[in-house]
């Protein structure tokens, strides 16, 4: 059981500071919010009046004395679930802590003072229920069990007139459990805020990583690729002075491959660290792609493999831009072919559902460890022997700036299929992609 915008991972055992972390602004909204107004709005939708207030405080000489027989077993019926004894990390003190709250609470219920103040305390010893574990969803069972055992103390001690004041203890239950929801709403939804704060600024940080990146990047364009661009044109010429049946031509064969490597290399970071923003223009996509197969069709990679278009009906227009997209598909598509076996079939599958138009590229190849699914997007993450680490970095980063999601999902042996999902353009929904493309 964990409470609503509580993390799982928080325990009690050390969550002390924690606790009044939460209790100030908590007591601060409280005295804003709960005001006289809103309390006496509850008060009068359920009518718990002064008399009630009398009622309930009359309850307290029977309900002293066997409070920790209620809370006792309130915690007992708690405690079948693992999860929220789990939470108790600090040993027995730490347990005796939580039972004497619970006390507390329970005590504060007829203490006779239903005041403004009520609100402000009640607040504070709501604070330990929610790191406890107690989901929001227990709390009215919680409250049962004490209305159960508060009844049953009353009716045993033989107070005069217990019916009537456990009637108006029952109404006081109910302002509990108003207070209780909205003390987990305001908790959910400070965790939220913080939760939005600290996305923001990783974004931040992300950001001023890739100004460093970029500025990095620029300055290895210069210093690598220029001189890079004179080697290969040297060796070039060297070879073009060999004889065809020169051994020496397998060595230069490597080098000028190594140097495309490295040009390649420097090119996608180049790409992931400025990236440029798109020229977005009606898009066809699924023809799109099959241009882009047709001009990749003799690249060593995709020699071993078959790739299949499948669109079985005509694609609405997308806003994109023609030559990202093209990096994108191919990217991807030499990702599958890599993955694949000797012979393999590589599908590229699209298909719409409303506004949207989806794409996925499926290989049946060696697929991915979810370990290594999971870090897929990274930049510079590799499993590859050869390769930057940046490629499914830049496809990733060439959908968003698309509006649109990528997704992967992967089993070892198996096979690998990415989903790629974009917005139909606005102005033009009826298209034209004509269906059995086969590559």
């Amino acid at each position: 059981m964990l409470a609503v915008g509580v993390s799982a991972g928080r325990r009690l055992g050390t969550g002390r500071a924690d606790w009044f972390e939460v209790a100030r602004p908590v007591r601060r909204r409280y005295n804003a919010v709960m005001t006289a107004s809103a309390e006496d709005l509850i008060r009068r939708q359920i009518e718990f009046t002064e008399e009630d207030e009398g009622h309930v405080h009359a309850l307290a000489s029977a309900v002293e004395p066997a409070l920790g027989v209620i809370v006792d077993r309130l915690l007992g019926r708690l405690l079948r679930d693992p999860r929220f004894s789990s939470a108790f990390t600090g040993g027995p003190a730490h347990f005796d802590r939580f039972r004497e709250m619970l006390r507390t609470w329970v005590g504060d219920m007829v203490g006779g003072d239903y005041g403004s103040d009520y609100w402000i305390r009640r607040a504070e010893l709501h604070r330990p229920h929610l790191h406890a574990g107690l989901a929001q969803q227990h709390m009215p069972v919680c409250l049962e069990i004490i209305r159960q055992e508060v009844d049953a103390a009353v009716r045993a001690s033989g107070l005069a007139a217990a019916g009537r004041r456990l009637e108006s203890f029952a109404k006081l239950l109910t302002i509990e459990c108003v207070a209780l929801l909205d003390s987990y709403k305001r908790v959910s939804d400070d965790h939220i805020r913080r939760e939005e704060r600290i996305m923001a600024e990783e974004r931040l940080t992300r950001s001023e990583h890739l100004a460093q990146l970029g500025r990095m990047a620029a300055s290895l364009a210069h210093e690598i690729r220029n001189p890079l661009a004179g080697i290969s044109s040297a060796i070039e010429v060297i070879r073009d002075g060999l004889a065809l049946n020169d051994p020496r031509r397998q060595v230069i064969r490597e080098v000028i491959g190594q140097i495309t490597r490295l040009d390649t290399a420097v090119k996608d970071m180049l790409d992931y660290a400025r990236p440029s923003a798109p020229s977005l223009h009606p898009l066809d996509l699924p023809s799109a792609v099959e241009h882009m197969l047709e001009v990749i069709r003799g690249a060593p990679a995709m020699q071993h493999v078959e790739v299949v278009m499948v669109c079985s009906e005509p694609m609405p227009i997308i806003l994109a831009d023609a030559g990202q997209i093209e990096h994108l598909v191919m990217n991807l598509v030499f990702n599958a072919a890599h993955a694949s076996r000797r012979g393999g079939r590589i599908e590229v599958i699209f298909w719409h559902a409303g506004d949207r138009v989806s794409m996925a590229i499926v290989d049946h190849g060696q697929g991915m460890a979810e370990d290594v699914r999971q870090r897929a997007f990274e930049p510079f993450y590799t499993t590859k022997a050869k390769g930057t680490g940046l490629g499914l970095a830049i496809c990733k980063r060439i959908v968003e700036v698309h509006q649109g999601t990528i997704s992967l999902e992967s089993t070892p042996d198996v096979g690998t299929r990415v989903t790629v999902e974009f917005g139909v353009a606005p102005q033009d929904r009826a298209t034209g992609a004509a269906a059995g493309y086969e590559v």
